[in-house]
């Protein structure tokens, strides 16, 4: 006896014959595609791709799912951070160039996307970075750039419980304009509840590096520290290497 297709797809009868056709129908079923809304953004290096109907996917980091992107309107920087095997924490700027987190949960075939939190600021998008600050994955750092103050840049901290996802208040940590560009700033863990951001300053070009500590979602920032007197001309990249130790990458203008 064969199975039926929804009997393929649901992959719990142990007594029928699938044939070729029911294996593709129940493969591509267990694919896993949602679709959210025309707000939500690219992650920058996510594998993107076009379907047969010209509509967007891509991969959801540490999901096995792909999220289908209702607009192409809006392809700008966001950050995936991975939660497990079944979520992802999905930072991004909105239309309103707000800053939202919400959590997308996997199960199976079905992806569904949680409330998302929302910090009201004037960021761009091109320069907005988070990373976890805590091994639970239960907070996060998000860093930006804000235009309505002279892209000053400023850090803001969230919570995760579940699929809940709460923001607290946005602090200016460096009171001189940062160069707004992709990949001019980054942020990673240093340890729990303490958070380094790299800047590259917009007017002496330097590669600046503030140390941040943070209290529940109350940050304090450290001194701003030029890391070297140079005329960088691209990206600066960090990357925890050990408790409290970070690695800094930035170029001199002709070398990394």
């Amino acid at each position: 006896i064969k199975a039926s297709q929804a009997e393929a797809e649901a992959g719990t009868e142990d007594t029928k014959y699938m044939t070729a056709l029911k294996t593709k129908q129940a493969i591509a079923a267990l694919q896993g595609r949602y679709s959210l809304t025309s707000g939500e953004n690219f992650a920058q290096g996510e594998l993107v791709f076009l379907d047969t109907d010209g509509k967007a996917w891509k991969t959801i980091k540490g999901a096995s799912a792909l999220i289908q992107m209702d607009s192409l309107a809006n392809l700008s920087t966001g950050v995936d951070l991975p939660i497990g095997t079944d979520q992802v924490l999905a930072v991004r700027n909105d239309s309103s160039n707000d800053i939202t987190a919400r959590v997308v949960t996997v199960s199976r075939v079905t992806a569904t996307a949680g409330t998302a939190a929302v910090v009201t600021t004037s960021s761009r998008t091109d320069c907005m970075k988070a990373c976890w600050i805590a091994s639970d994955h239960t907070k996060f750092a998000v860093v930006y750039c804000d235009f309505s103050d002279s892209d000053k840049t400023y850090a803001v901290i969230g919570t995760v419980s579940g699929a809940t996802v709460a923001f607290g208040t946005p602090l200016k940590i460096y009171d001189t304009e940062a160069m707004a560009q992709d990949g001019a700033n980054d942020i990673c863990m240093l340890t729990t509840d303490k958070f380094l951001v790299t800047i590259r300053g917009a007017t002496s070009n330097d590669p600046i590096a503030i140390a941040c500590s943070v209290a529940t979602t109350t940050i304090t920032a450290g001194t701003a520290v030029a890391l070297e007197a140079v005329t960088m001309t691209g990206k600066t990249r960090c990357v925890q290497l050990a408790t409290n130790v970070a690695g800094v990458w930035y170029d001199d203008g002709t070398n990394i």
